[in-house]
């Protein structure tokens, strides 16, 4: 391990590239990524051949050597995501909990999100409602509370066509029922106008940040917003780029980096800045058959996870004292 970055608690990136397990999984969905901090890593994924939402841990010095079922039934089926999942943590780091919803639809109907809070009560699955017909990827993000350190967690998705969202207190009282966010002043009724509308959403204090994938008039945009209200109007800013998959937002200690897999190859491309004040997105090399996954974990580090297209397997990259690792590692 990097000397430096153990005195200073930090994981070596180098290890965590080098304790991967060799290939043995293919997945039906993208992934999610949540980390409490430096060293710790879950990653979700939908895996064949059962489709069972799955879980695989970096735990500060190897990956777990396989897959788990994540929080099977009372049966002991596992769950099945119809898209990519969701992954938290929050709260007040003594106490963080974790949450992880998926789209799904058991019996064939409309799409239904389904939730999981652990280390909070037992962990079983709660159905969220009304939003059904959700489009594209959910997302969650954590808002500091008026009195830190405790959070509020939510839940975002497009439904309908219209974002919208739910909150899970640090109280630990249950989900909301579902709230409408307005869209951008580029839709009449303030809705989203795209088959694959699908929502990213990072914390940053009290500060939720929000980017949506919409139609363009050649290309896909990404349309991003930032509030600590989410139920006055929000104002949304067109970030730079032309995407072909779900965004992702991550914050290190630079601010906010946004990412996505372009419209124009498979590779995923990122930009950083803020939300209204973006540079320009640039290659992060990859070849993807799903929209990425990004979590930041302390500093200025931030982990990319996604699905390759020659393999169906999950990969990851990742941004480190300033500088890209050189190529993708496989999980």
């Amino acid at each position: 391990m990097n000397r430096t970055l153990a005195k200073s608690g930090l994981l070596s990136l180098t290890m965590l590239a080098t304790t991967s397990s060799a290939l043995a999984s293919t997945f039906v969905t993208g992934p999610a990524v949540s980390s409490p901090g430096p060293g710790l890593l879950n990653v979700y994924a939908g895996i064949n051949p059962t489709g069972y939402l799955s879980r695989k841990r970096f735990t500060g010095s190897s990956w777990e050597t396989s897959w788990t079922t994540f929080h099977p039934l009372p049966d002991g089926t596992g769950v099945i995501p119809t898209g990519d999942p969701a992954a938290q943590f929050y709260g007040a780091l003594s106490t963080q909990q974790e949450a992880v919803c998926i789209p799904t639809n058991p019996q064939g109907n409309n799409v239904t999100i389904i939730c999981s809070v652990h280390n909070l009560f037992d962990g079983s699955w709660v159905t969220l409602g009304p939003a059904d017909n959700v489009n594209g990827a959910l997302a969650l993000a954590a808002q500091d509370t008026v009195n830190p350190p405790t959070q509020t967690l939510y839940l975002f998705a497009i439904s309908n066509g219209f974002l919208q969202y739910a909150t899970f207190p640090s109280s630990g009282r249950g989900w909301s029922n579902f709230a409408r966010a307005n869209g951008p002043s580029t839709s009449p009724d303030g809705g989203f106008a795209s088959n694959m509308a699908s929502v990213a959403a990072v914390g940053v204090g009290r500060s939720i940040n929000i980017c949506v994938r919409v139609n363009g008039m050649i290309a896909d945009q990404y349309w991003c917003t930032s509030s600590s209200d989410l139920s006055s109007h929000l104002t949304w800013t067109q970030a730079p780029g032309s995407w072909g998959s779900k965004p992702s937002l991550a914050s290190n200690s630079l601010g906010l980096m946004l990412g996505g897999v372009s419209s124009f190859d498979t590779q995923v491309w990122t930009t950083a800045g803020s939300v209204g004040n973006w540079g320009n997105p640039a290659p992060r090399s990859g070849d993807l058959n799903s929209g990425p996954s990004m979590v930041g974990w302390g500093g200025d580090t931030i982990h990319i996870f996604a699905r390759a297209r020659f393999d169906n397997n999950i990969w990851y990259t990742y941004f480190d004292h300033g500088q890209w690792a050189t190529t993708w590692f496989p999980l």
